[in-house]
């Protein structure tokens, strides 16, 4: 995925669908309509806010998927959770690049977690279709965000009263040595 996808999901301005920039075949396909420009929405997953771009590049569709997992801590909040996460995140890129899931996380420069998928999709591209494709995208790292969660809290979950920042509790310390 190139970064002006990534930013082009980051700046993706409304989060609602647009329903106008899709038409509806007879078949039940969907198809972008003759407006210009890539198709762009957002759900949450277990309280990861996702971003989903469909374009077209040359004669190809794909979608991209971003999801934010949330701060990578500073070590002064918490080293052992940052060296979690790191492990966490080198694992889950690490079973990507095995079993050729197109997806990886990195931590962007503003020091957010981030999710990144992109693949080609079949045109038309059908409503199941594209429900089944960012499914698959999404289970593929389910486990980790199950894993990073234990460490800080997801962007769309609730805070806990006992909770300052996004680093959870338990791994907060003074001094950031736990």
């Amino acid at each position: 995925m190139t970064g002006d996808t990534v930013a082009d999901l980051s700046d993706a301005g409304s989060d609602a669908l647009d329903i106008t920039a899709l038409r509806v075949e007879p078949d039940g396909s969907v198809h972008l309509s003759d407006r210009e420009g890539p198709v762009r929405f957002r759900f949450s997953f277990r309280d990861v806010p996702f971003r989903v771009l469909i374009s077209q590049q040359d004669a190809e569709t794909r979608l991209a998927l971003v999801g934010d997992a949330g701060p990578y801590p500073y070590t002064a909040e918490s080293r052992t959770a940052r060296e979690n996460l790191s492990a966490i995140l080198d694992s889950a890129n690490d079973a990507f690049r095995h079993k050729g899931v197109p997806a990886h996380f990195r931590i962007t420069d503003q020091g957010a977690m981030v999710y990144v998928a992109e693949t080609p999709v079949a045109t038309p591209l059908g409503a199941a279709d594209m429900v089944t494709t960012l499914a698959e995208l999404v289970l593929h790292a389910a486990p980790y965000l199950e894993c990073i969660s234990a460490f800080v809290r997801p962007p769309d979950a609730r805070r806990r009263p006992d909770e300052v920042g996004a680093v959870r509790s338990a791994w907060r310390t003074r001094h950031g040595h736990r």
